[in-house]
């Protein structure tokens, strides 16, 4: 609201500076020869000045509406990236659930999931999964370990963690030949990641995951 005021604030200021130069025009146009002639000189420097004034409104705003935004998205960066050094008690409850989530994944366990995940999020993993098996291939890791944990501020009983996190991830197709899979393998190498899991909990007080969103 209050940079849209300012921008019609800058539209009004130039619009008065516009009619005052037609205002000057028009009265150049009724005026004798002799005075023409003087004006012009004149209409030249009137000139110089009504469009250092409109330079000046549109710097002007330029400036504020951009230190406007540029306070807006720090503000912005500012709450996402409001993050705390994990509660040990958190981080003891989260590691065994990251790595359980981790095994039933690349076992396609999807019972498993289905009790580690929330319904709506395991529903969607699910389908994910039921493609992945369609088409003839299977999520694989080695070497799942998590390097750090941090946790965004918000509310106890919904905690989001920040997990960086480091393995090798590639799919292994069960119908191909062997030599096409440990090429698959061979092309793969070891990368470090960071996800953010937003859990809850469940009626027994145990964490489950609702949503897995990649970090920036």
């Amino acid at each position: 609201m209050k940079k849209g005021r300012l921008i019609r604030a800058c539209i009004i200021a130039l619009c008065i500076v516009g009619t005052a130069f037609s205002s000057t025009q028009a009265l150049a146009a009724t005026t004798s020869p002799a005075t023409q002639t003087r004006a012009k000189q004149a209409d030249i420097d009137t000139d110089a000045r009504l469009n250092a004034v409109g330079a000046l409104v549109i710097g002007a705003a330029a400036v504020i509406v951009g230190g406007y935004e540029l306070k807006r998205q720090s503000g912005q960066r500012g709450m996402s990236h409001d993050i705390l050094e994990i509660e040990p008690s958190l981080s003891q409850e989260f590691e065994p659930l990251f790595y359980d989530v981790q095994d039933a994944w690349a076992d396609n366990d999807q019972h498993r999931l289905a009790e580690l995940m929330t319904p709506t999020f395991f529903e969607k993993r699910k389908q994910l999964l039921d493609r992945w098996q369609t088409a003839g291939k299977k999520a694989c890791h080695e070497g799942m370990v998590i390097i750090n944990l941090r946790q965004e501020r918000n509310v106890k009983t919904a905690p989001r963690v920040v997990v960086t996190a480091q393995g090798r991830q590639y799919f292994s197709y069960p119908d191909r030949s062997q030599r096409f899979n440990q090429e698959q393998y061979e092309q793969t190498y070891f990368h470090r990641f960071t996800e953010v899991w937003e859990l809850n909990r469940d009626d027994a007080g145990q964490l489950r995951v609702t949503q897995i969103k990649t970090s920036d």
